[in-house]
């Protein structure tokens, strides 16, 4: 089964412009803390914390490459 990504590319159209960000998809943590949304799954270790940095990375590079094909289409 494919992982949840935990950053994905988000577009508006309908204004006056098109606009992008990142955003956190709410799939990737159910929980949140003191008013804070968490992202990715629960880490006990470093080692399970450098896999969900290393999926984040992945996941920002993924959408940074679909916007600049999305972009330069314009």
């Amino acid at each position: 089964m494919p992982r949840t990504r935990i950053f994905q590319l988000i577009e508006r159209w309908d204004g006056p412009k098109n606009e992008y960000w990142f955003g956190v998809d709410p799939l990737s943590c159910d929980l949140h803390h003191n008013g804070q949304t968490l992202i990715g799954p629960q880490s006990k270790t470093i080692e399970e914390l450098e896999k969900v940095a290393a999926d984040i990375r992945t996941d920002l590079d993924i959408a940074l490459a679909e916007a600049r094909g999305k972009i330069a289409a314009q």
